[in-house]
């Protein structure tokens, strides 16, 4: 077996994370330079291109389809040794419960939430697994997901719904709100890698129809489209939920009014096939259930 770039792995790895190269660079502690040497050791090692050309200096980085297969395999696998690495640290008079979650969604919503949580059962401790795809509860260290998108999940529950919702800094739109919709034609467009979030669905629903969906830039996660329209970069099309923070200080503003693409079954809870859950898991459950409202 050929020997796995490691480092260039791991520094691809924070530059998606992190949406760029320098921001990684600085993460890590070494030269942006360093860190453009190992991408381009990974992309020898892959055989093709991992990031998509920039049109701008500045434009935050997007992933080729090659790209975004090696990032999620990289983010799963390096979830799983931190899992790894970390589980013997836990004392044994704690219950400790590991949600896999994708990052956005961790980022954005459940950590915000977790300390009421250990609040309300300080003897339960939550540690999260951050990857996009769907882990097998009954082979893998985790006890219970939580997944957004279409569903069905094998033994998932519905759980929250949401919406899609155009959102912008106030400083790109530079006037008061709502705004006609076919102002959308002469504003930058901010592309969320999540397939429910695709401009295409608000150009086919509220529109207006000939709205270019190929034209603005391309974010690799749910987290950074929404801090792209934060800094001004363009129009995110967001889900509620995930951006409710910025929209509640005023750093985002939803500039088309009440116009939006409803999401009825747009979360889920998938728990354990194997057999009776665990009184910590149900207390989890329960908690998450009475979440769905915030």
């Amino acid at each position: 077996m050929d020997r796995l770039p490691l480092q260039a792995l791991a520094a691809f790895h924070e530059v998606v994370r992190h949406g760029g190269v320098r921001a990684a660079a600085r993460h890590l502690g070494i030269a942006h330079s360093a860190v453009s040497r190992r991408l381009g050791e990974l992309e020898r090692a892959a055989g093709a291109p991992l990031l998509q050309p920039r049109r701008h200096p500045g434009d935050a980085i997007g992933l080729t389809r090659r790209g975004q297969e090696i990032a999620d395999a990289a983010e799963a696998a390096f979830a799983r040794l931190h899992l790894a690495l970390h589980r013997e640290q836990r004392p044994a008079h704690a219950r400790e419960l590991v949600v896999s979650t994708t990052e956005s969604f961790a980022t954005r919503w459940l950590l915000p939430r977790l300390p009421a949580f250990r609040q309300a059962h300080p003897r339960t401790r939550i540690s999260v697994s951050v990857r996009s795809d769907l882990v097998d509860l009954s082979r893998e260290q985790v006890d219970i997901a939580l997944r957004m998108g279409a569903g069905p999940w094998p033994n998932a529950r519905p759980w929250m719904d949401d919406a899609l919702v155009p959102v912008a800094s106030p400083g790109l739109l530079r006037r008061r709100t709502p705004w006609p919709l076919k102002t959308l034609l002469d504003l930058p467009l901010l592309h969320d890698h999540d397939p429910n979030a695709a401009w295409s669905r608000w150009r086919d629903g509220p529109g207006p129809a000939t709205l270019d969906v190929s034209q603005g830039q391309s974010f690799p996660s749910s987290h950074l489209v929404i801090e792209a329209a934060a800094q001004g970069l363009g129009v995110a099309l967001a889900r509620r939920r995930l951006a409710r923070r910025e929209l509640d200080s005023g750093v985002l503003v939803q500039p088309f009014g009440p116009y939006e693409i409803p999401l009825p079954q747009a979360y889920w809870i998938v728990m354990p096939g194997n057999g009776k859950v665990p009184a910590a898991l149900e207390r989890f459950v329960d908690w998450l259930q009475a979440r769905a409202d915030d």
